[in-house]
């Protein structure tokens, strides 16, 4: 077998999913321009793919495929890079009947653009990876010519993973067994699927012979199933660096299910001292990120884990911890906020404590 280079396959990133898990946040912003530390998820990934080499990407869409075309656009032109280097086509997926109706509305585009022995990478557009993951994909699938497909995992103890990811057995690095979803009394291993993937075509064929789920859709990981019944090879390969562990509730450093996750992955990615104040400067715990100055009055508590965006006032004696501020925000006197989302214009009145809360708006109870 010839050996294939990142540039030579195809990325399918599912962006067209309608996060209901994330709602009423996904209704404010839709799922892939959700910002991590200031950048919008799906440029992250992108990005990530196109340090690793990778030149051609299909970007699965929903109704609201403009914002996303924007966005992407806008990352070209203030990195400078140019298009013609990178082929980008987008699919739509109007109506969401899960992970394997995306990919196969994606057959055409593959098989058109690439020779039959060529795979492809499909990646969800609420998962971060390490930055080598890409290119360990390729990798483990040049060492071995008989792989059908790789799957990517993370090892937990974490019970309650098992309620929202696949959960696969594995026997030296071969995948014996996957199960959507089991749930925490049906849980078949501490190894757990995450959605980013290298497949065979072969895999269309497989998606056109399942059935919809009870949820109504064609999942992913059923076709999945019938490869491997059917005596097909799937790799494993752990997404975490030096094979770590993950520990309990620490799944959404990787892949965003829950709006908590989000303060968790933003928590990778922020850098020690980047930050601007003036007035008075407030008293840090590390790491704290603002994207601009933001203005503080006396005796503020910010961090750790506090993720600030433009435009934000912060009000005296108050306090900010494992939050994330996304904009033109003010915050009152003597408030206290603690793993908690405070949306785009929302302002917090004095004496209020918020935690655990989404609040998208200046409705706010007491």
């Amino acid at each position: 077998m010839n050996r294939i280079n990142n540039n030579d396959i195809s990325v399918i990133i599912l962006a067209a999913g309608e996060a209901n898990r994330l709602k009423p946040l996904s209704d404010y912003i839709i799922k892939p321009l959700i910002p991590i530390a200031g950048i919008p998820l799906i440029i992250r990934i992108l990005n990530n793919f196109i340090q690793n080499r990778f030149k051609k990407f299909i970007i699965l869409v929903s109704k609201k495929e403009e914002l996303i075309k924007n966005e992407i656009n806008n990352f070209f032109k203030q990195l400078k890079l140019d298009l013609k280097d990178i082929e980008i086509t987008y699919v739509s997926q109007l109506i969401p009947l899960g992970m394997g109706d995306a990919i196969l509305k994606t057959e055409n585009l593959i098989k058109n653009h690439c020779k039959e022995d060529i795979p492809f990478i499909v990646s969800a557009s609420d998962v971060i990876f390490e930055e080598n993951i890409p290119s360990i994909l390729i990798d483990a699938y040049n060492s071995n010519p008989k792989i059908d497909f790789i799957l990517t995992y993370v090892k937990s103890n974490d019970p309650k993973i098992a309620n929202t990811h696949g959960n696969i057995l594995i026997k030296n690095e071969i995948i014996k067994k996957i199960i959507e979803k089991p749930g925490e009394k049906n849980k078949i291993s501490d190894f757990y699927s995450m959605p980013i993937y290298l497949f065979k075509q072969n895999l269309f064929d497989y998606i056109k012979i399942i059935s919809k789920s009870i949820r109504g859709e064609f999942e992913l990981q059923d076709a999945i199933q019938k490869m491997i019944d059917d005596n097909k090879i799937g790799y494993a390969v752990n997404i975490l660096p030096n094979d770590e562990s993950l520990q309990l509730n620490q799944i959404g450093k990787y892949h965003i299910t829950y709006f908590k996750d989000i303060i968790l992955m933003t928590s990778r990615f922020l850098i020690p001292g980047n930050y601007k104040f003036t007035n008075e400067f407030p008293a840090i715990i590390e790491p704290v990120n603002t994207i601009d100055v933001v203005e503080t009055e006396e005796s503020v508590l910010i961090g750790p884990n506090v993720f600030i965006h433009s435009n934000c006032k912060i009000g005296a004696f108050s306090e900010i911890t494992n939050s994330i501020l996304l904009g033109n925000n003010r915050i009152g006197k003597n408030v206290k906020i603690m793993d908690s989302i405070i949306g785009f214009n929302v302002e917090i009145p004095n004496n209020c404590i918020i935690e655990n809360r989404l609040i998208l708006n200046n409705k706010i109870t007491l």
